[in-house]
């Protein structure tokens, strides 16, 4: 997959966030401020809320979740329970043309990729944005692009911890060791979530792949990013 930087106008594509191309050529718009508003809504509604996401066990937050004594439903299905008829429209890995527009600029990345792929914008929000305990890594996504892949976001990552903690390794080594933990779990208990209130598997497999880049990030890349700097 390849993500090429193009200039557009600012018109066509205003808010930060995805746009997704369907095969039905229809556009699925992910902005920030659009699952923002809509998970606002949704939530302050519990009539909207299906009983089994109410009852579930399942739906209930992590043991490591800041919020565990007040109880209630886990935050981080909230970005995701309000476009779920849209995209359970889609499998895996159907085909779409995502675009991406960053914050306060006049460009976009562009991907023709899997409805995983473009997910993982929604499962980033989910694990990092929305998920009390998943909230305090919200700095090291800084910059990053969620149409690349996993590896490539790994990368970002680490060096933006990197950055952060200006190279103290046995920081930035508790740091990677805490996400891997937290997120992990997170990761694994969204997607059972998920299983139980999805028809199709795209969003399934979007926290799947989000997972993944806590392998990556977890093995040894500070060598695989020497070695990417040497090999040329």
């Amino acid at each position: 997959m390849n993500i090429n930087l193009i200039n557009v106008s600012p018109e066509i594509y205003k808010d930060e966030g995805l746009y997704i191309y369907g095969t039905d050529s229809n556009i699925l718009e992910l902005t920030y401020g659009k699952i923002k508003q809509a998970a606002a809504d949704y939530w302050s509604n519990t009539d909207k809320i299906p009983e089994n996401v109410k009852e579930s066990r399942a739906f209930e937050r992590c043991p490591f979740c800041p919020l565990i004594k007040t109880g209630g439903l886990c935050d981080a299905i909230r970005p995701v329970l309000p476009f779920l008829d849209h995209i359970d429209k889609y499998v895996s890995f159907d085909k779409v043309k995502a675009v991406y527009k960053e914050k306060d600029k006049d460009v976009i990345y562009y991907s023709e990729c899997s409805m995983q792929q473009a997910l993982q914008y929604v499962s980033v929000l989910s694990l990092i944005h929305y998920c009390q305990a998943g909230k305090k890594y919200k700095k090291y996504f800084l910059g990053l692009i969620p149409l690349m892949r996993g590896k490539d976001l790994a990368t970002t990552l680490y060096k933006n911890m990197y950055f952060l903690h200006k190279g103290n390794e046995e920081e930035i080594s508790g740091i990677i060791k805490t996400f891997y933990d937290e997120i992990s779990v997170s990761s694994q208990n969204q997607a059972k979530r998920l299983r139980m209130i999805c028809k199709n598997d795209a969003f399934i497999n979007a926290i799947i792949k989000t997972q993944i880049i806590t392998e990556f990030l977890s093995s040894d890349i500070k060598e695989d990013i020497k070695y990417s700097f040497e090999k040329d």
